[in-house]
């Protein structure tokens, strides 16, 4: 995903903009732990894309890539009755398993399972409809806002690094 201006460490945003879904979006634990605990038997994957892609010059230099190197990459969406967050994990083909065969198994329950597993600082960014990850989540949802809010982050375990970003739709609970 492109647009490193956007992004911003979380101590960076003044108060007064943080959004009702600030908690979730500053969790640096398992977001899936929280989102299943919060939609109860509800919760589930639904698996937009997975495939391959070459990364953009940003997202290369948080995975500590050359620009233009191979990732696989995940697409899903969290859900309870209606989709919560939009989900875009990118892997280099070496940590590429992390993504393999995972089907409906939240990629947060496979990474937060293995002690040691960690994320690094949260980024947020306001999308609005002139960034890819903003038209990606919003696609085929019943309402359209103006602006999603969004992190990003590195899940690293064992030493392996995936670079996930999490949009938080309308249909989120505060």
């Amino acid at each position: 995903m492109n647009n490193n201006a956007l992004w911003r460490s979380l101590d960076a945003w003044p108060l007064a903009q943080r959004p009702a879904v600030w908690q979730w979006l500053q969790h640096p634990g398992s977001l899936t732990k929280m989102l299943r605990a919060a939609a109860g038997p509800a919760f589930h994957v639904r698996v937009v894309h997975e495939g391959q892609t070459r990364l953009d010059q940003a997202d290369a230099e948080l995975l500590l890539a050359p620009a233009d190197a191979l990732a696989s990459e995940r697409s899903v969406f969290l859900c309870a009755a209606e989709p919560w967050v939009y989900a875009h994990t990118l892997a280099l083909q070496a940590s590429a398993h992390w993504l393999d065969k995972l089907g409906a198994t939240p990629l947060g329950e496979r990474v937060f399972a293995h002690e040691g597993a960690q994320r690094s600082n949260i980024e947020a960014a306001l999308l609005d409809h002139r960034h890819a990850l903003y038209q990606a989540a919003v696609g085929g949802q019943r309402i359209i806002p103006p602006e999603l809010w969004a992190r990003r982050s590195i899940l690293k375990v064992e030493d392996h690094r995936l670079l996930i970003y999490e949009c938080f739709l309308p249909g989120m609970t505060t």
